[in-house]
């Protein structure tokens, strides 16, 4: 082997007509390792200076004193839909009452519940808007190697949802058009129905958020029109 040059797998290099697959999900695994192994070193490394820079600023919980030195670092493991992260939390010791705390979790944005990357719960949530949790938590787990509930989706689902604020410009308005076909007619395809629903926040119902649906417009062929409130 010439300098510089890359050993492969023994696997890859089997003339069988699929080396262009095994070639691409070696890379993608390789890439995907980088990938964890980089952020995991740059987040201590970030870490450290913060906690350089702030550390008078920061304070005990037990306490409020802001005389802290290093004590170690904690583990911590966040699933992703390139795999688990392992990465590390600095934790630091109060002198004043010896209480030993992480100070910097608020400010690198991993809280204690923390236990998926958004950018995983933001796919999960988009395939659950399609599909049932259940296939959703499915297919997730398919895709990425990694398990959410169908539970714990619609959770995340419904805790997305109590964020979402209609402005006034919007509630009451038309939020939602949409049309498909159904057996009517002498076409082949059927004919068009065209919805139109707008909605506002509704009240409580058994402690849970509720849409109010106000207007609810369909139109069939284009030639039958009705509207129920």
């Amino acid at each position: 082997m010439l300098p510089g040059e890359q050993r492969l797998p023994k696997a890859i290099l089997i003339p069988d007509g699929t080396a262009v697959n095994r070639l691409f999900a070696y890379l993608c695994q390789q890439a995907d390792k980088k990938v964890l192994h980089d952020h995991a070193y740059m987040l201590q490394e970030i870490q450290l200076q913060w906690f350089s820079m702030l550390r008078s600023a920061l304070q005990c919980p037990r306490c409020g004193g802001n005389k802290l030195i290093r004590k170690g670092w904690r583990e911590r493991r966040l699933k992703s839909s390139r795999g688990t992260i392992s990465l590390v939390v600095l934790q630091a010791r109060c002198k004043a009452c010896g209480r030993t705390f992480r100070p910097l979790n608020e400010i690198i944005g991993l809280p204690f519940t923390m236990r998926f990357t958004d950018e995983l719960v933001q796919k999960s949530v988009k395939l659950g808007l399609q599909l049932s949790f259940r296939k959703s938590a499915v297919i997730i787990k398919k895709l990425t190697n990694e398990t959410i509930s169908a539970e714990g989706l619609r959770r995340k689902i419904a805790r997305l949802a109590e964020s979402l604020c209609l402005p006034n410009m919007v509630a009451g308005q038309t939020v939602l058009v949409d049309s498909t076909k159904v057996k009517a007619g002498k076409k082949q395809r059927g004919a068009s129905v065209h919805l139109a629903i707008t909605a506002e926040k509704g009240p409580k119902q058994m402690g849970r958020s509720s849409i109010k649906k106000n207007h609810f417009t369909c139109t069939l062929a284009v030639s039958i029109v009705f509207t129920t409130r």
